[in-house]
């Protein structure tokens, strides 16, 4: 039997407290398994045939997983779900998973990644899977059998399991990864397009949350404070967080902060510029603010992520 547990939670605790626990990508074990990571941000599990046990289960990472064979039923955020044989299941992160039920034949594909790994492949398009999975609440896509992308997911296992992760294979492998997201956007945003009147997009939340992501992600600088935000959409900033944890499972400032992070690791990466002159770019009032949220998001000083990823 498959698990995903961290460090020495087991089922039995959890459901003795009854508590619903966080799996982060970092920490995913699967037994009988050795899983290989890219920077603990990647996992890929082929064949697995069977699912976490853990009943009550957020996970922080979104999830990808084709369905080759059989079904399998289980609840999403208490919703009723099932995936069939030539689907594919997007999970985003925050989600509670519970209630799992494989048939006999069941086999899949599954890929996870964190979502900083995800915004950093696709950028921009990043939002084309979260306006499917946050507003329409659209999890489940069907799958063409014979696209480039089952090749894709091939080559990217044949390379995960014979190249150490040198820098050259490590950025193959990254490469690989957004081609096979970039074909999931490809059908997610095919579907999208046939039913662009669905009424989950006329609900005056729905609406809103989707403004703010769109203002967010075309906003040149974004460190600006969530009342900022909320006065050019024209709600209070306690009801635009509200509004934003309902839908995605994440508040308003989280946005602000995940966006921005990203700007930082584009220029700390792919850029030129010193660190003050990026602490000034992206809006940071000073060096040793813009020090202390990168040491908090990134876990290092931006000097110091600048050095391990250029």
């Amino acid at each position: 039997m498959t698990n995903f547990a961290i460090g020495r939670i087991n089922k039995d605790q959890m459901e003795q407290n009854k508590q619903i626990e966080v799996v982060n990508i970092a920490n995913v074990v699967i037994e009988n398994l050795d899983l290989r990571y890219v920077d603990k941000e990647m996992i890929l599990i082929d064949n697995m045939r069977d699912v976490p046990e853990l009943s009550q289960t957020k996970i922080d990472f979104y999830v990808f997983s084709l369905c080759v064979k059989g079904k399998i039923t289980f609840r999403l955020n208490g919703q009723p779900m099932v995936v069939n044989a030539g689907e594919l299941f997007a999970c985003p992160p925050k989600m509670i998973y519970d209630d799992p039920m494989v048939s006999p034949d069941f086999e899949c594909k599954t890929i996870c990644v964190s979502d900083r790994l995800l915004r950093s492949l696709l950028a921009g398009k990043a939002e084309i899977i979260n306006r499917e999975v946050y507003l329409r609440r659209h999890y489940t896509y069907h799958w063409i059998a014979d696209i480039t992308s089952a090749s894709y997911y091939d080559l990217l296992r044949d390379k995960w399991e014979h190249a150490d992760l040198t820098t050259f294979n490590k950025e193959i492998l990254l490469s690989l990864m957004q081609a096979v997201l970039l074909e999931f956007c490809v059908i997610i945003k095919d579907e999208s397009d046939k039913d662009e009147m669905m009424p989950a997009f006329t609900t005056q939340t729905n609406e809103l949350f989707r403004r703010y992501i769109e203002m967010l992600s075309q906003e040149y600088v974004k460190m600006q404070t969530v009342g900022w935000y909320a006065k050019r959409l024209y709600v209070t900033p306690k009801y635009l967080s509200h509004v934003c944890k309902t839908l995605s499972g994440k508040t308003a400032l989280d946005w602000i902060h995940e966006m921005v992070i990203e700007d930082v690791r584009y220029h700390l990466e792919r850029t030129t510029l010193s660190v003050k002159e990026i602490c000034v770019k992206l809006g940071f009032s000073n060096l040793s603010f813009f020090g202390k949220f990168v040491r908090k998001h990134l876990g290092c000083s931006p000097k110091e992520y600048r050095l391990k990823n250029r």
